[in-house]
């Protein structure tokens, strides 16, 4: 047996938003493709979690979506680590998180025609979607992406950000590309 190894995953495509929702507490995702085709649609979620504990996010790639990739918000002893986000119109990872890790996760260049349909930008990380509690954010590189890590200043929705590690992470050719 010889030739080239192919990507042998799982492929969940789906043109519904969000594409996948994680609902239970404890529970590891793994080695799957989430594969969004939103067409001209926009806000079109990759995966989504809300309010869950001991969620494992391992080793998944994912495309298409043209909102947040990944939308985790209010979870706990969360883990994502080695994910691949790719062709994407909005954020690779949008949430907030409470004793939490994000590591060694690859997000690359953003689809800038989705972008400007649906009038984004594009951030690698963004934490504008609640309060932070012991979170790390490390060893991850980011590429494209408007803000490469983003969190929010202002009074729109009061936010905390307490016990936040960032550090070892690699971000390219930053600077605003959206609207």
């Amino acid at each position: 047996l010889g030739g080239k190894k192919s990507d042998c995953r799982v492929v969940i495509s789906t043109t519904n938003s969000p594409g996948a929702v994680i609902s239970a507490d404890y529970v590891r995702v793994e080695g799957f493709k989430f594969q969004v085709t939103a067409g001209s649609r926009c806000s079109v979620f990759g995966v989504e979690s809300l309010g869950r504990t001991g969620v494992e996010f391992v080793n998944n790639a994912l495309t298409g979506a043209t909102s947040d990739t990944v939308y985790f918000k209010n979870m706990k002893n969360t883990l994502i680590r080695d994910n691949y986000v790719y062709l994407a119109a909005e954020d690779g990872i949008k949430g907030s998180f409470t004793d939490s890790v994000i590591e060694y996760n690859h997000f690359s260049t953003p689809d800038y025609i989705k972008t400007a349909q649906c009038l984004g930008h594009p951030d690698g990380i963004d934490m504008n979607s609640g309060s932070i509690n012991n979170l790390t954010i490390r060893y991850n590189t980011i590429y494209g992406y408007s803000q490469g890590i983003y969190f929010p200043n202002g009074p729109s929705e009061p936010k905390y950000f307490n016990d936040v590690d960032i550090y070892g992470n690699v971000l390219y050719n930053k600077g605003y590309s959206g609207s």
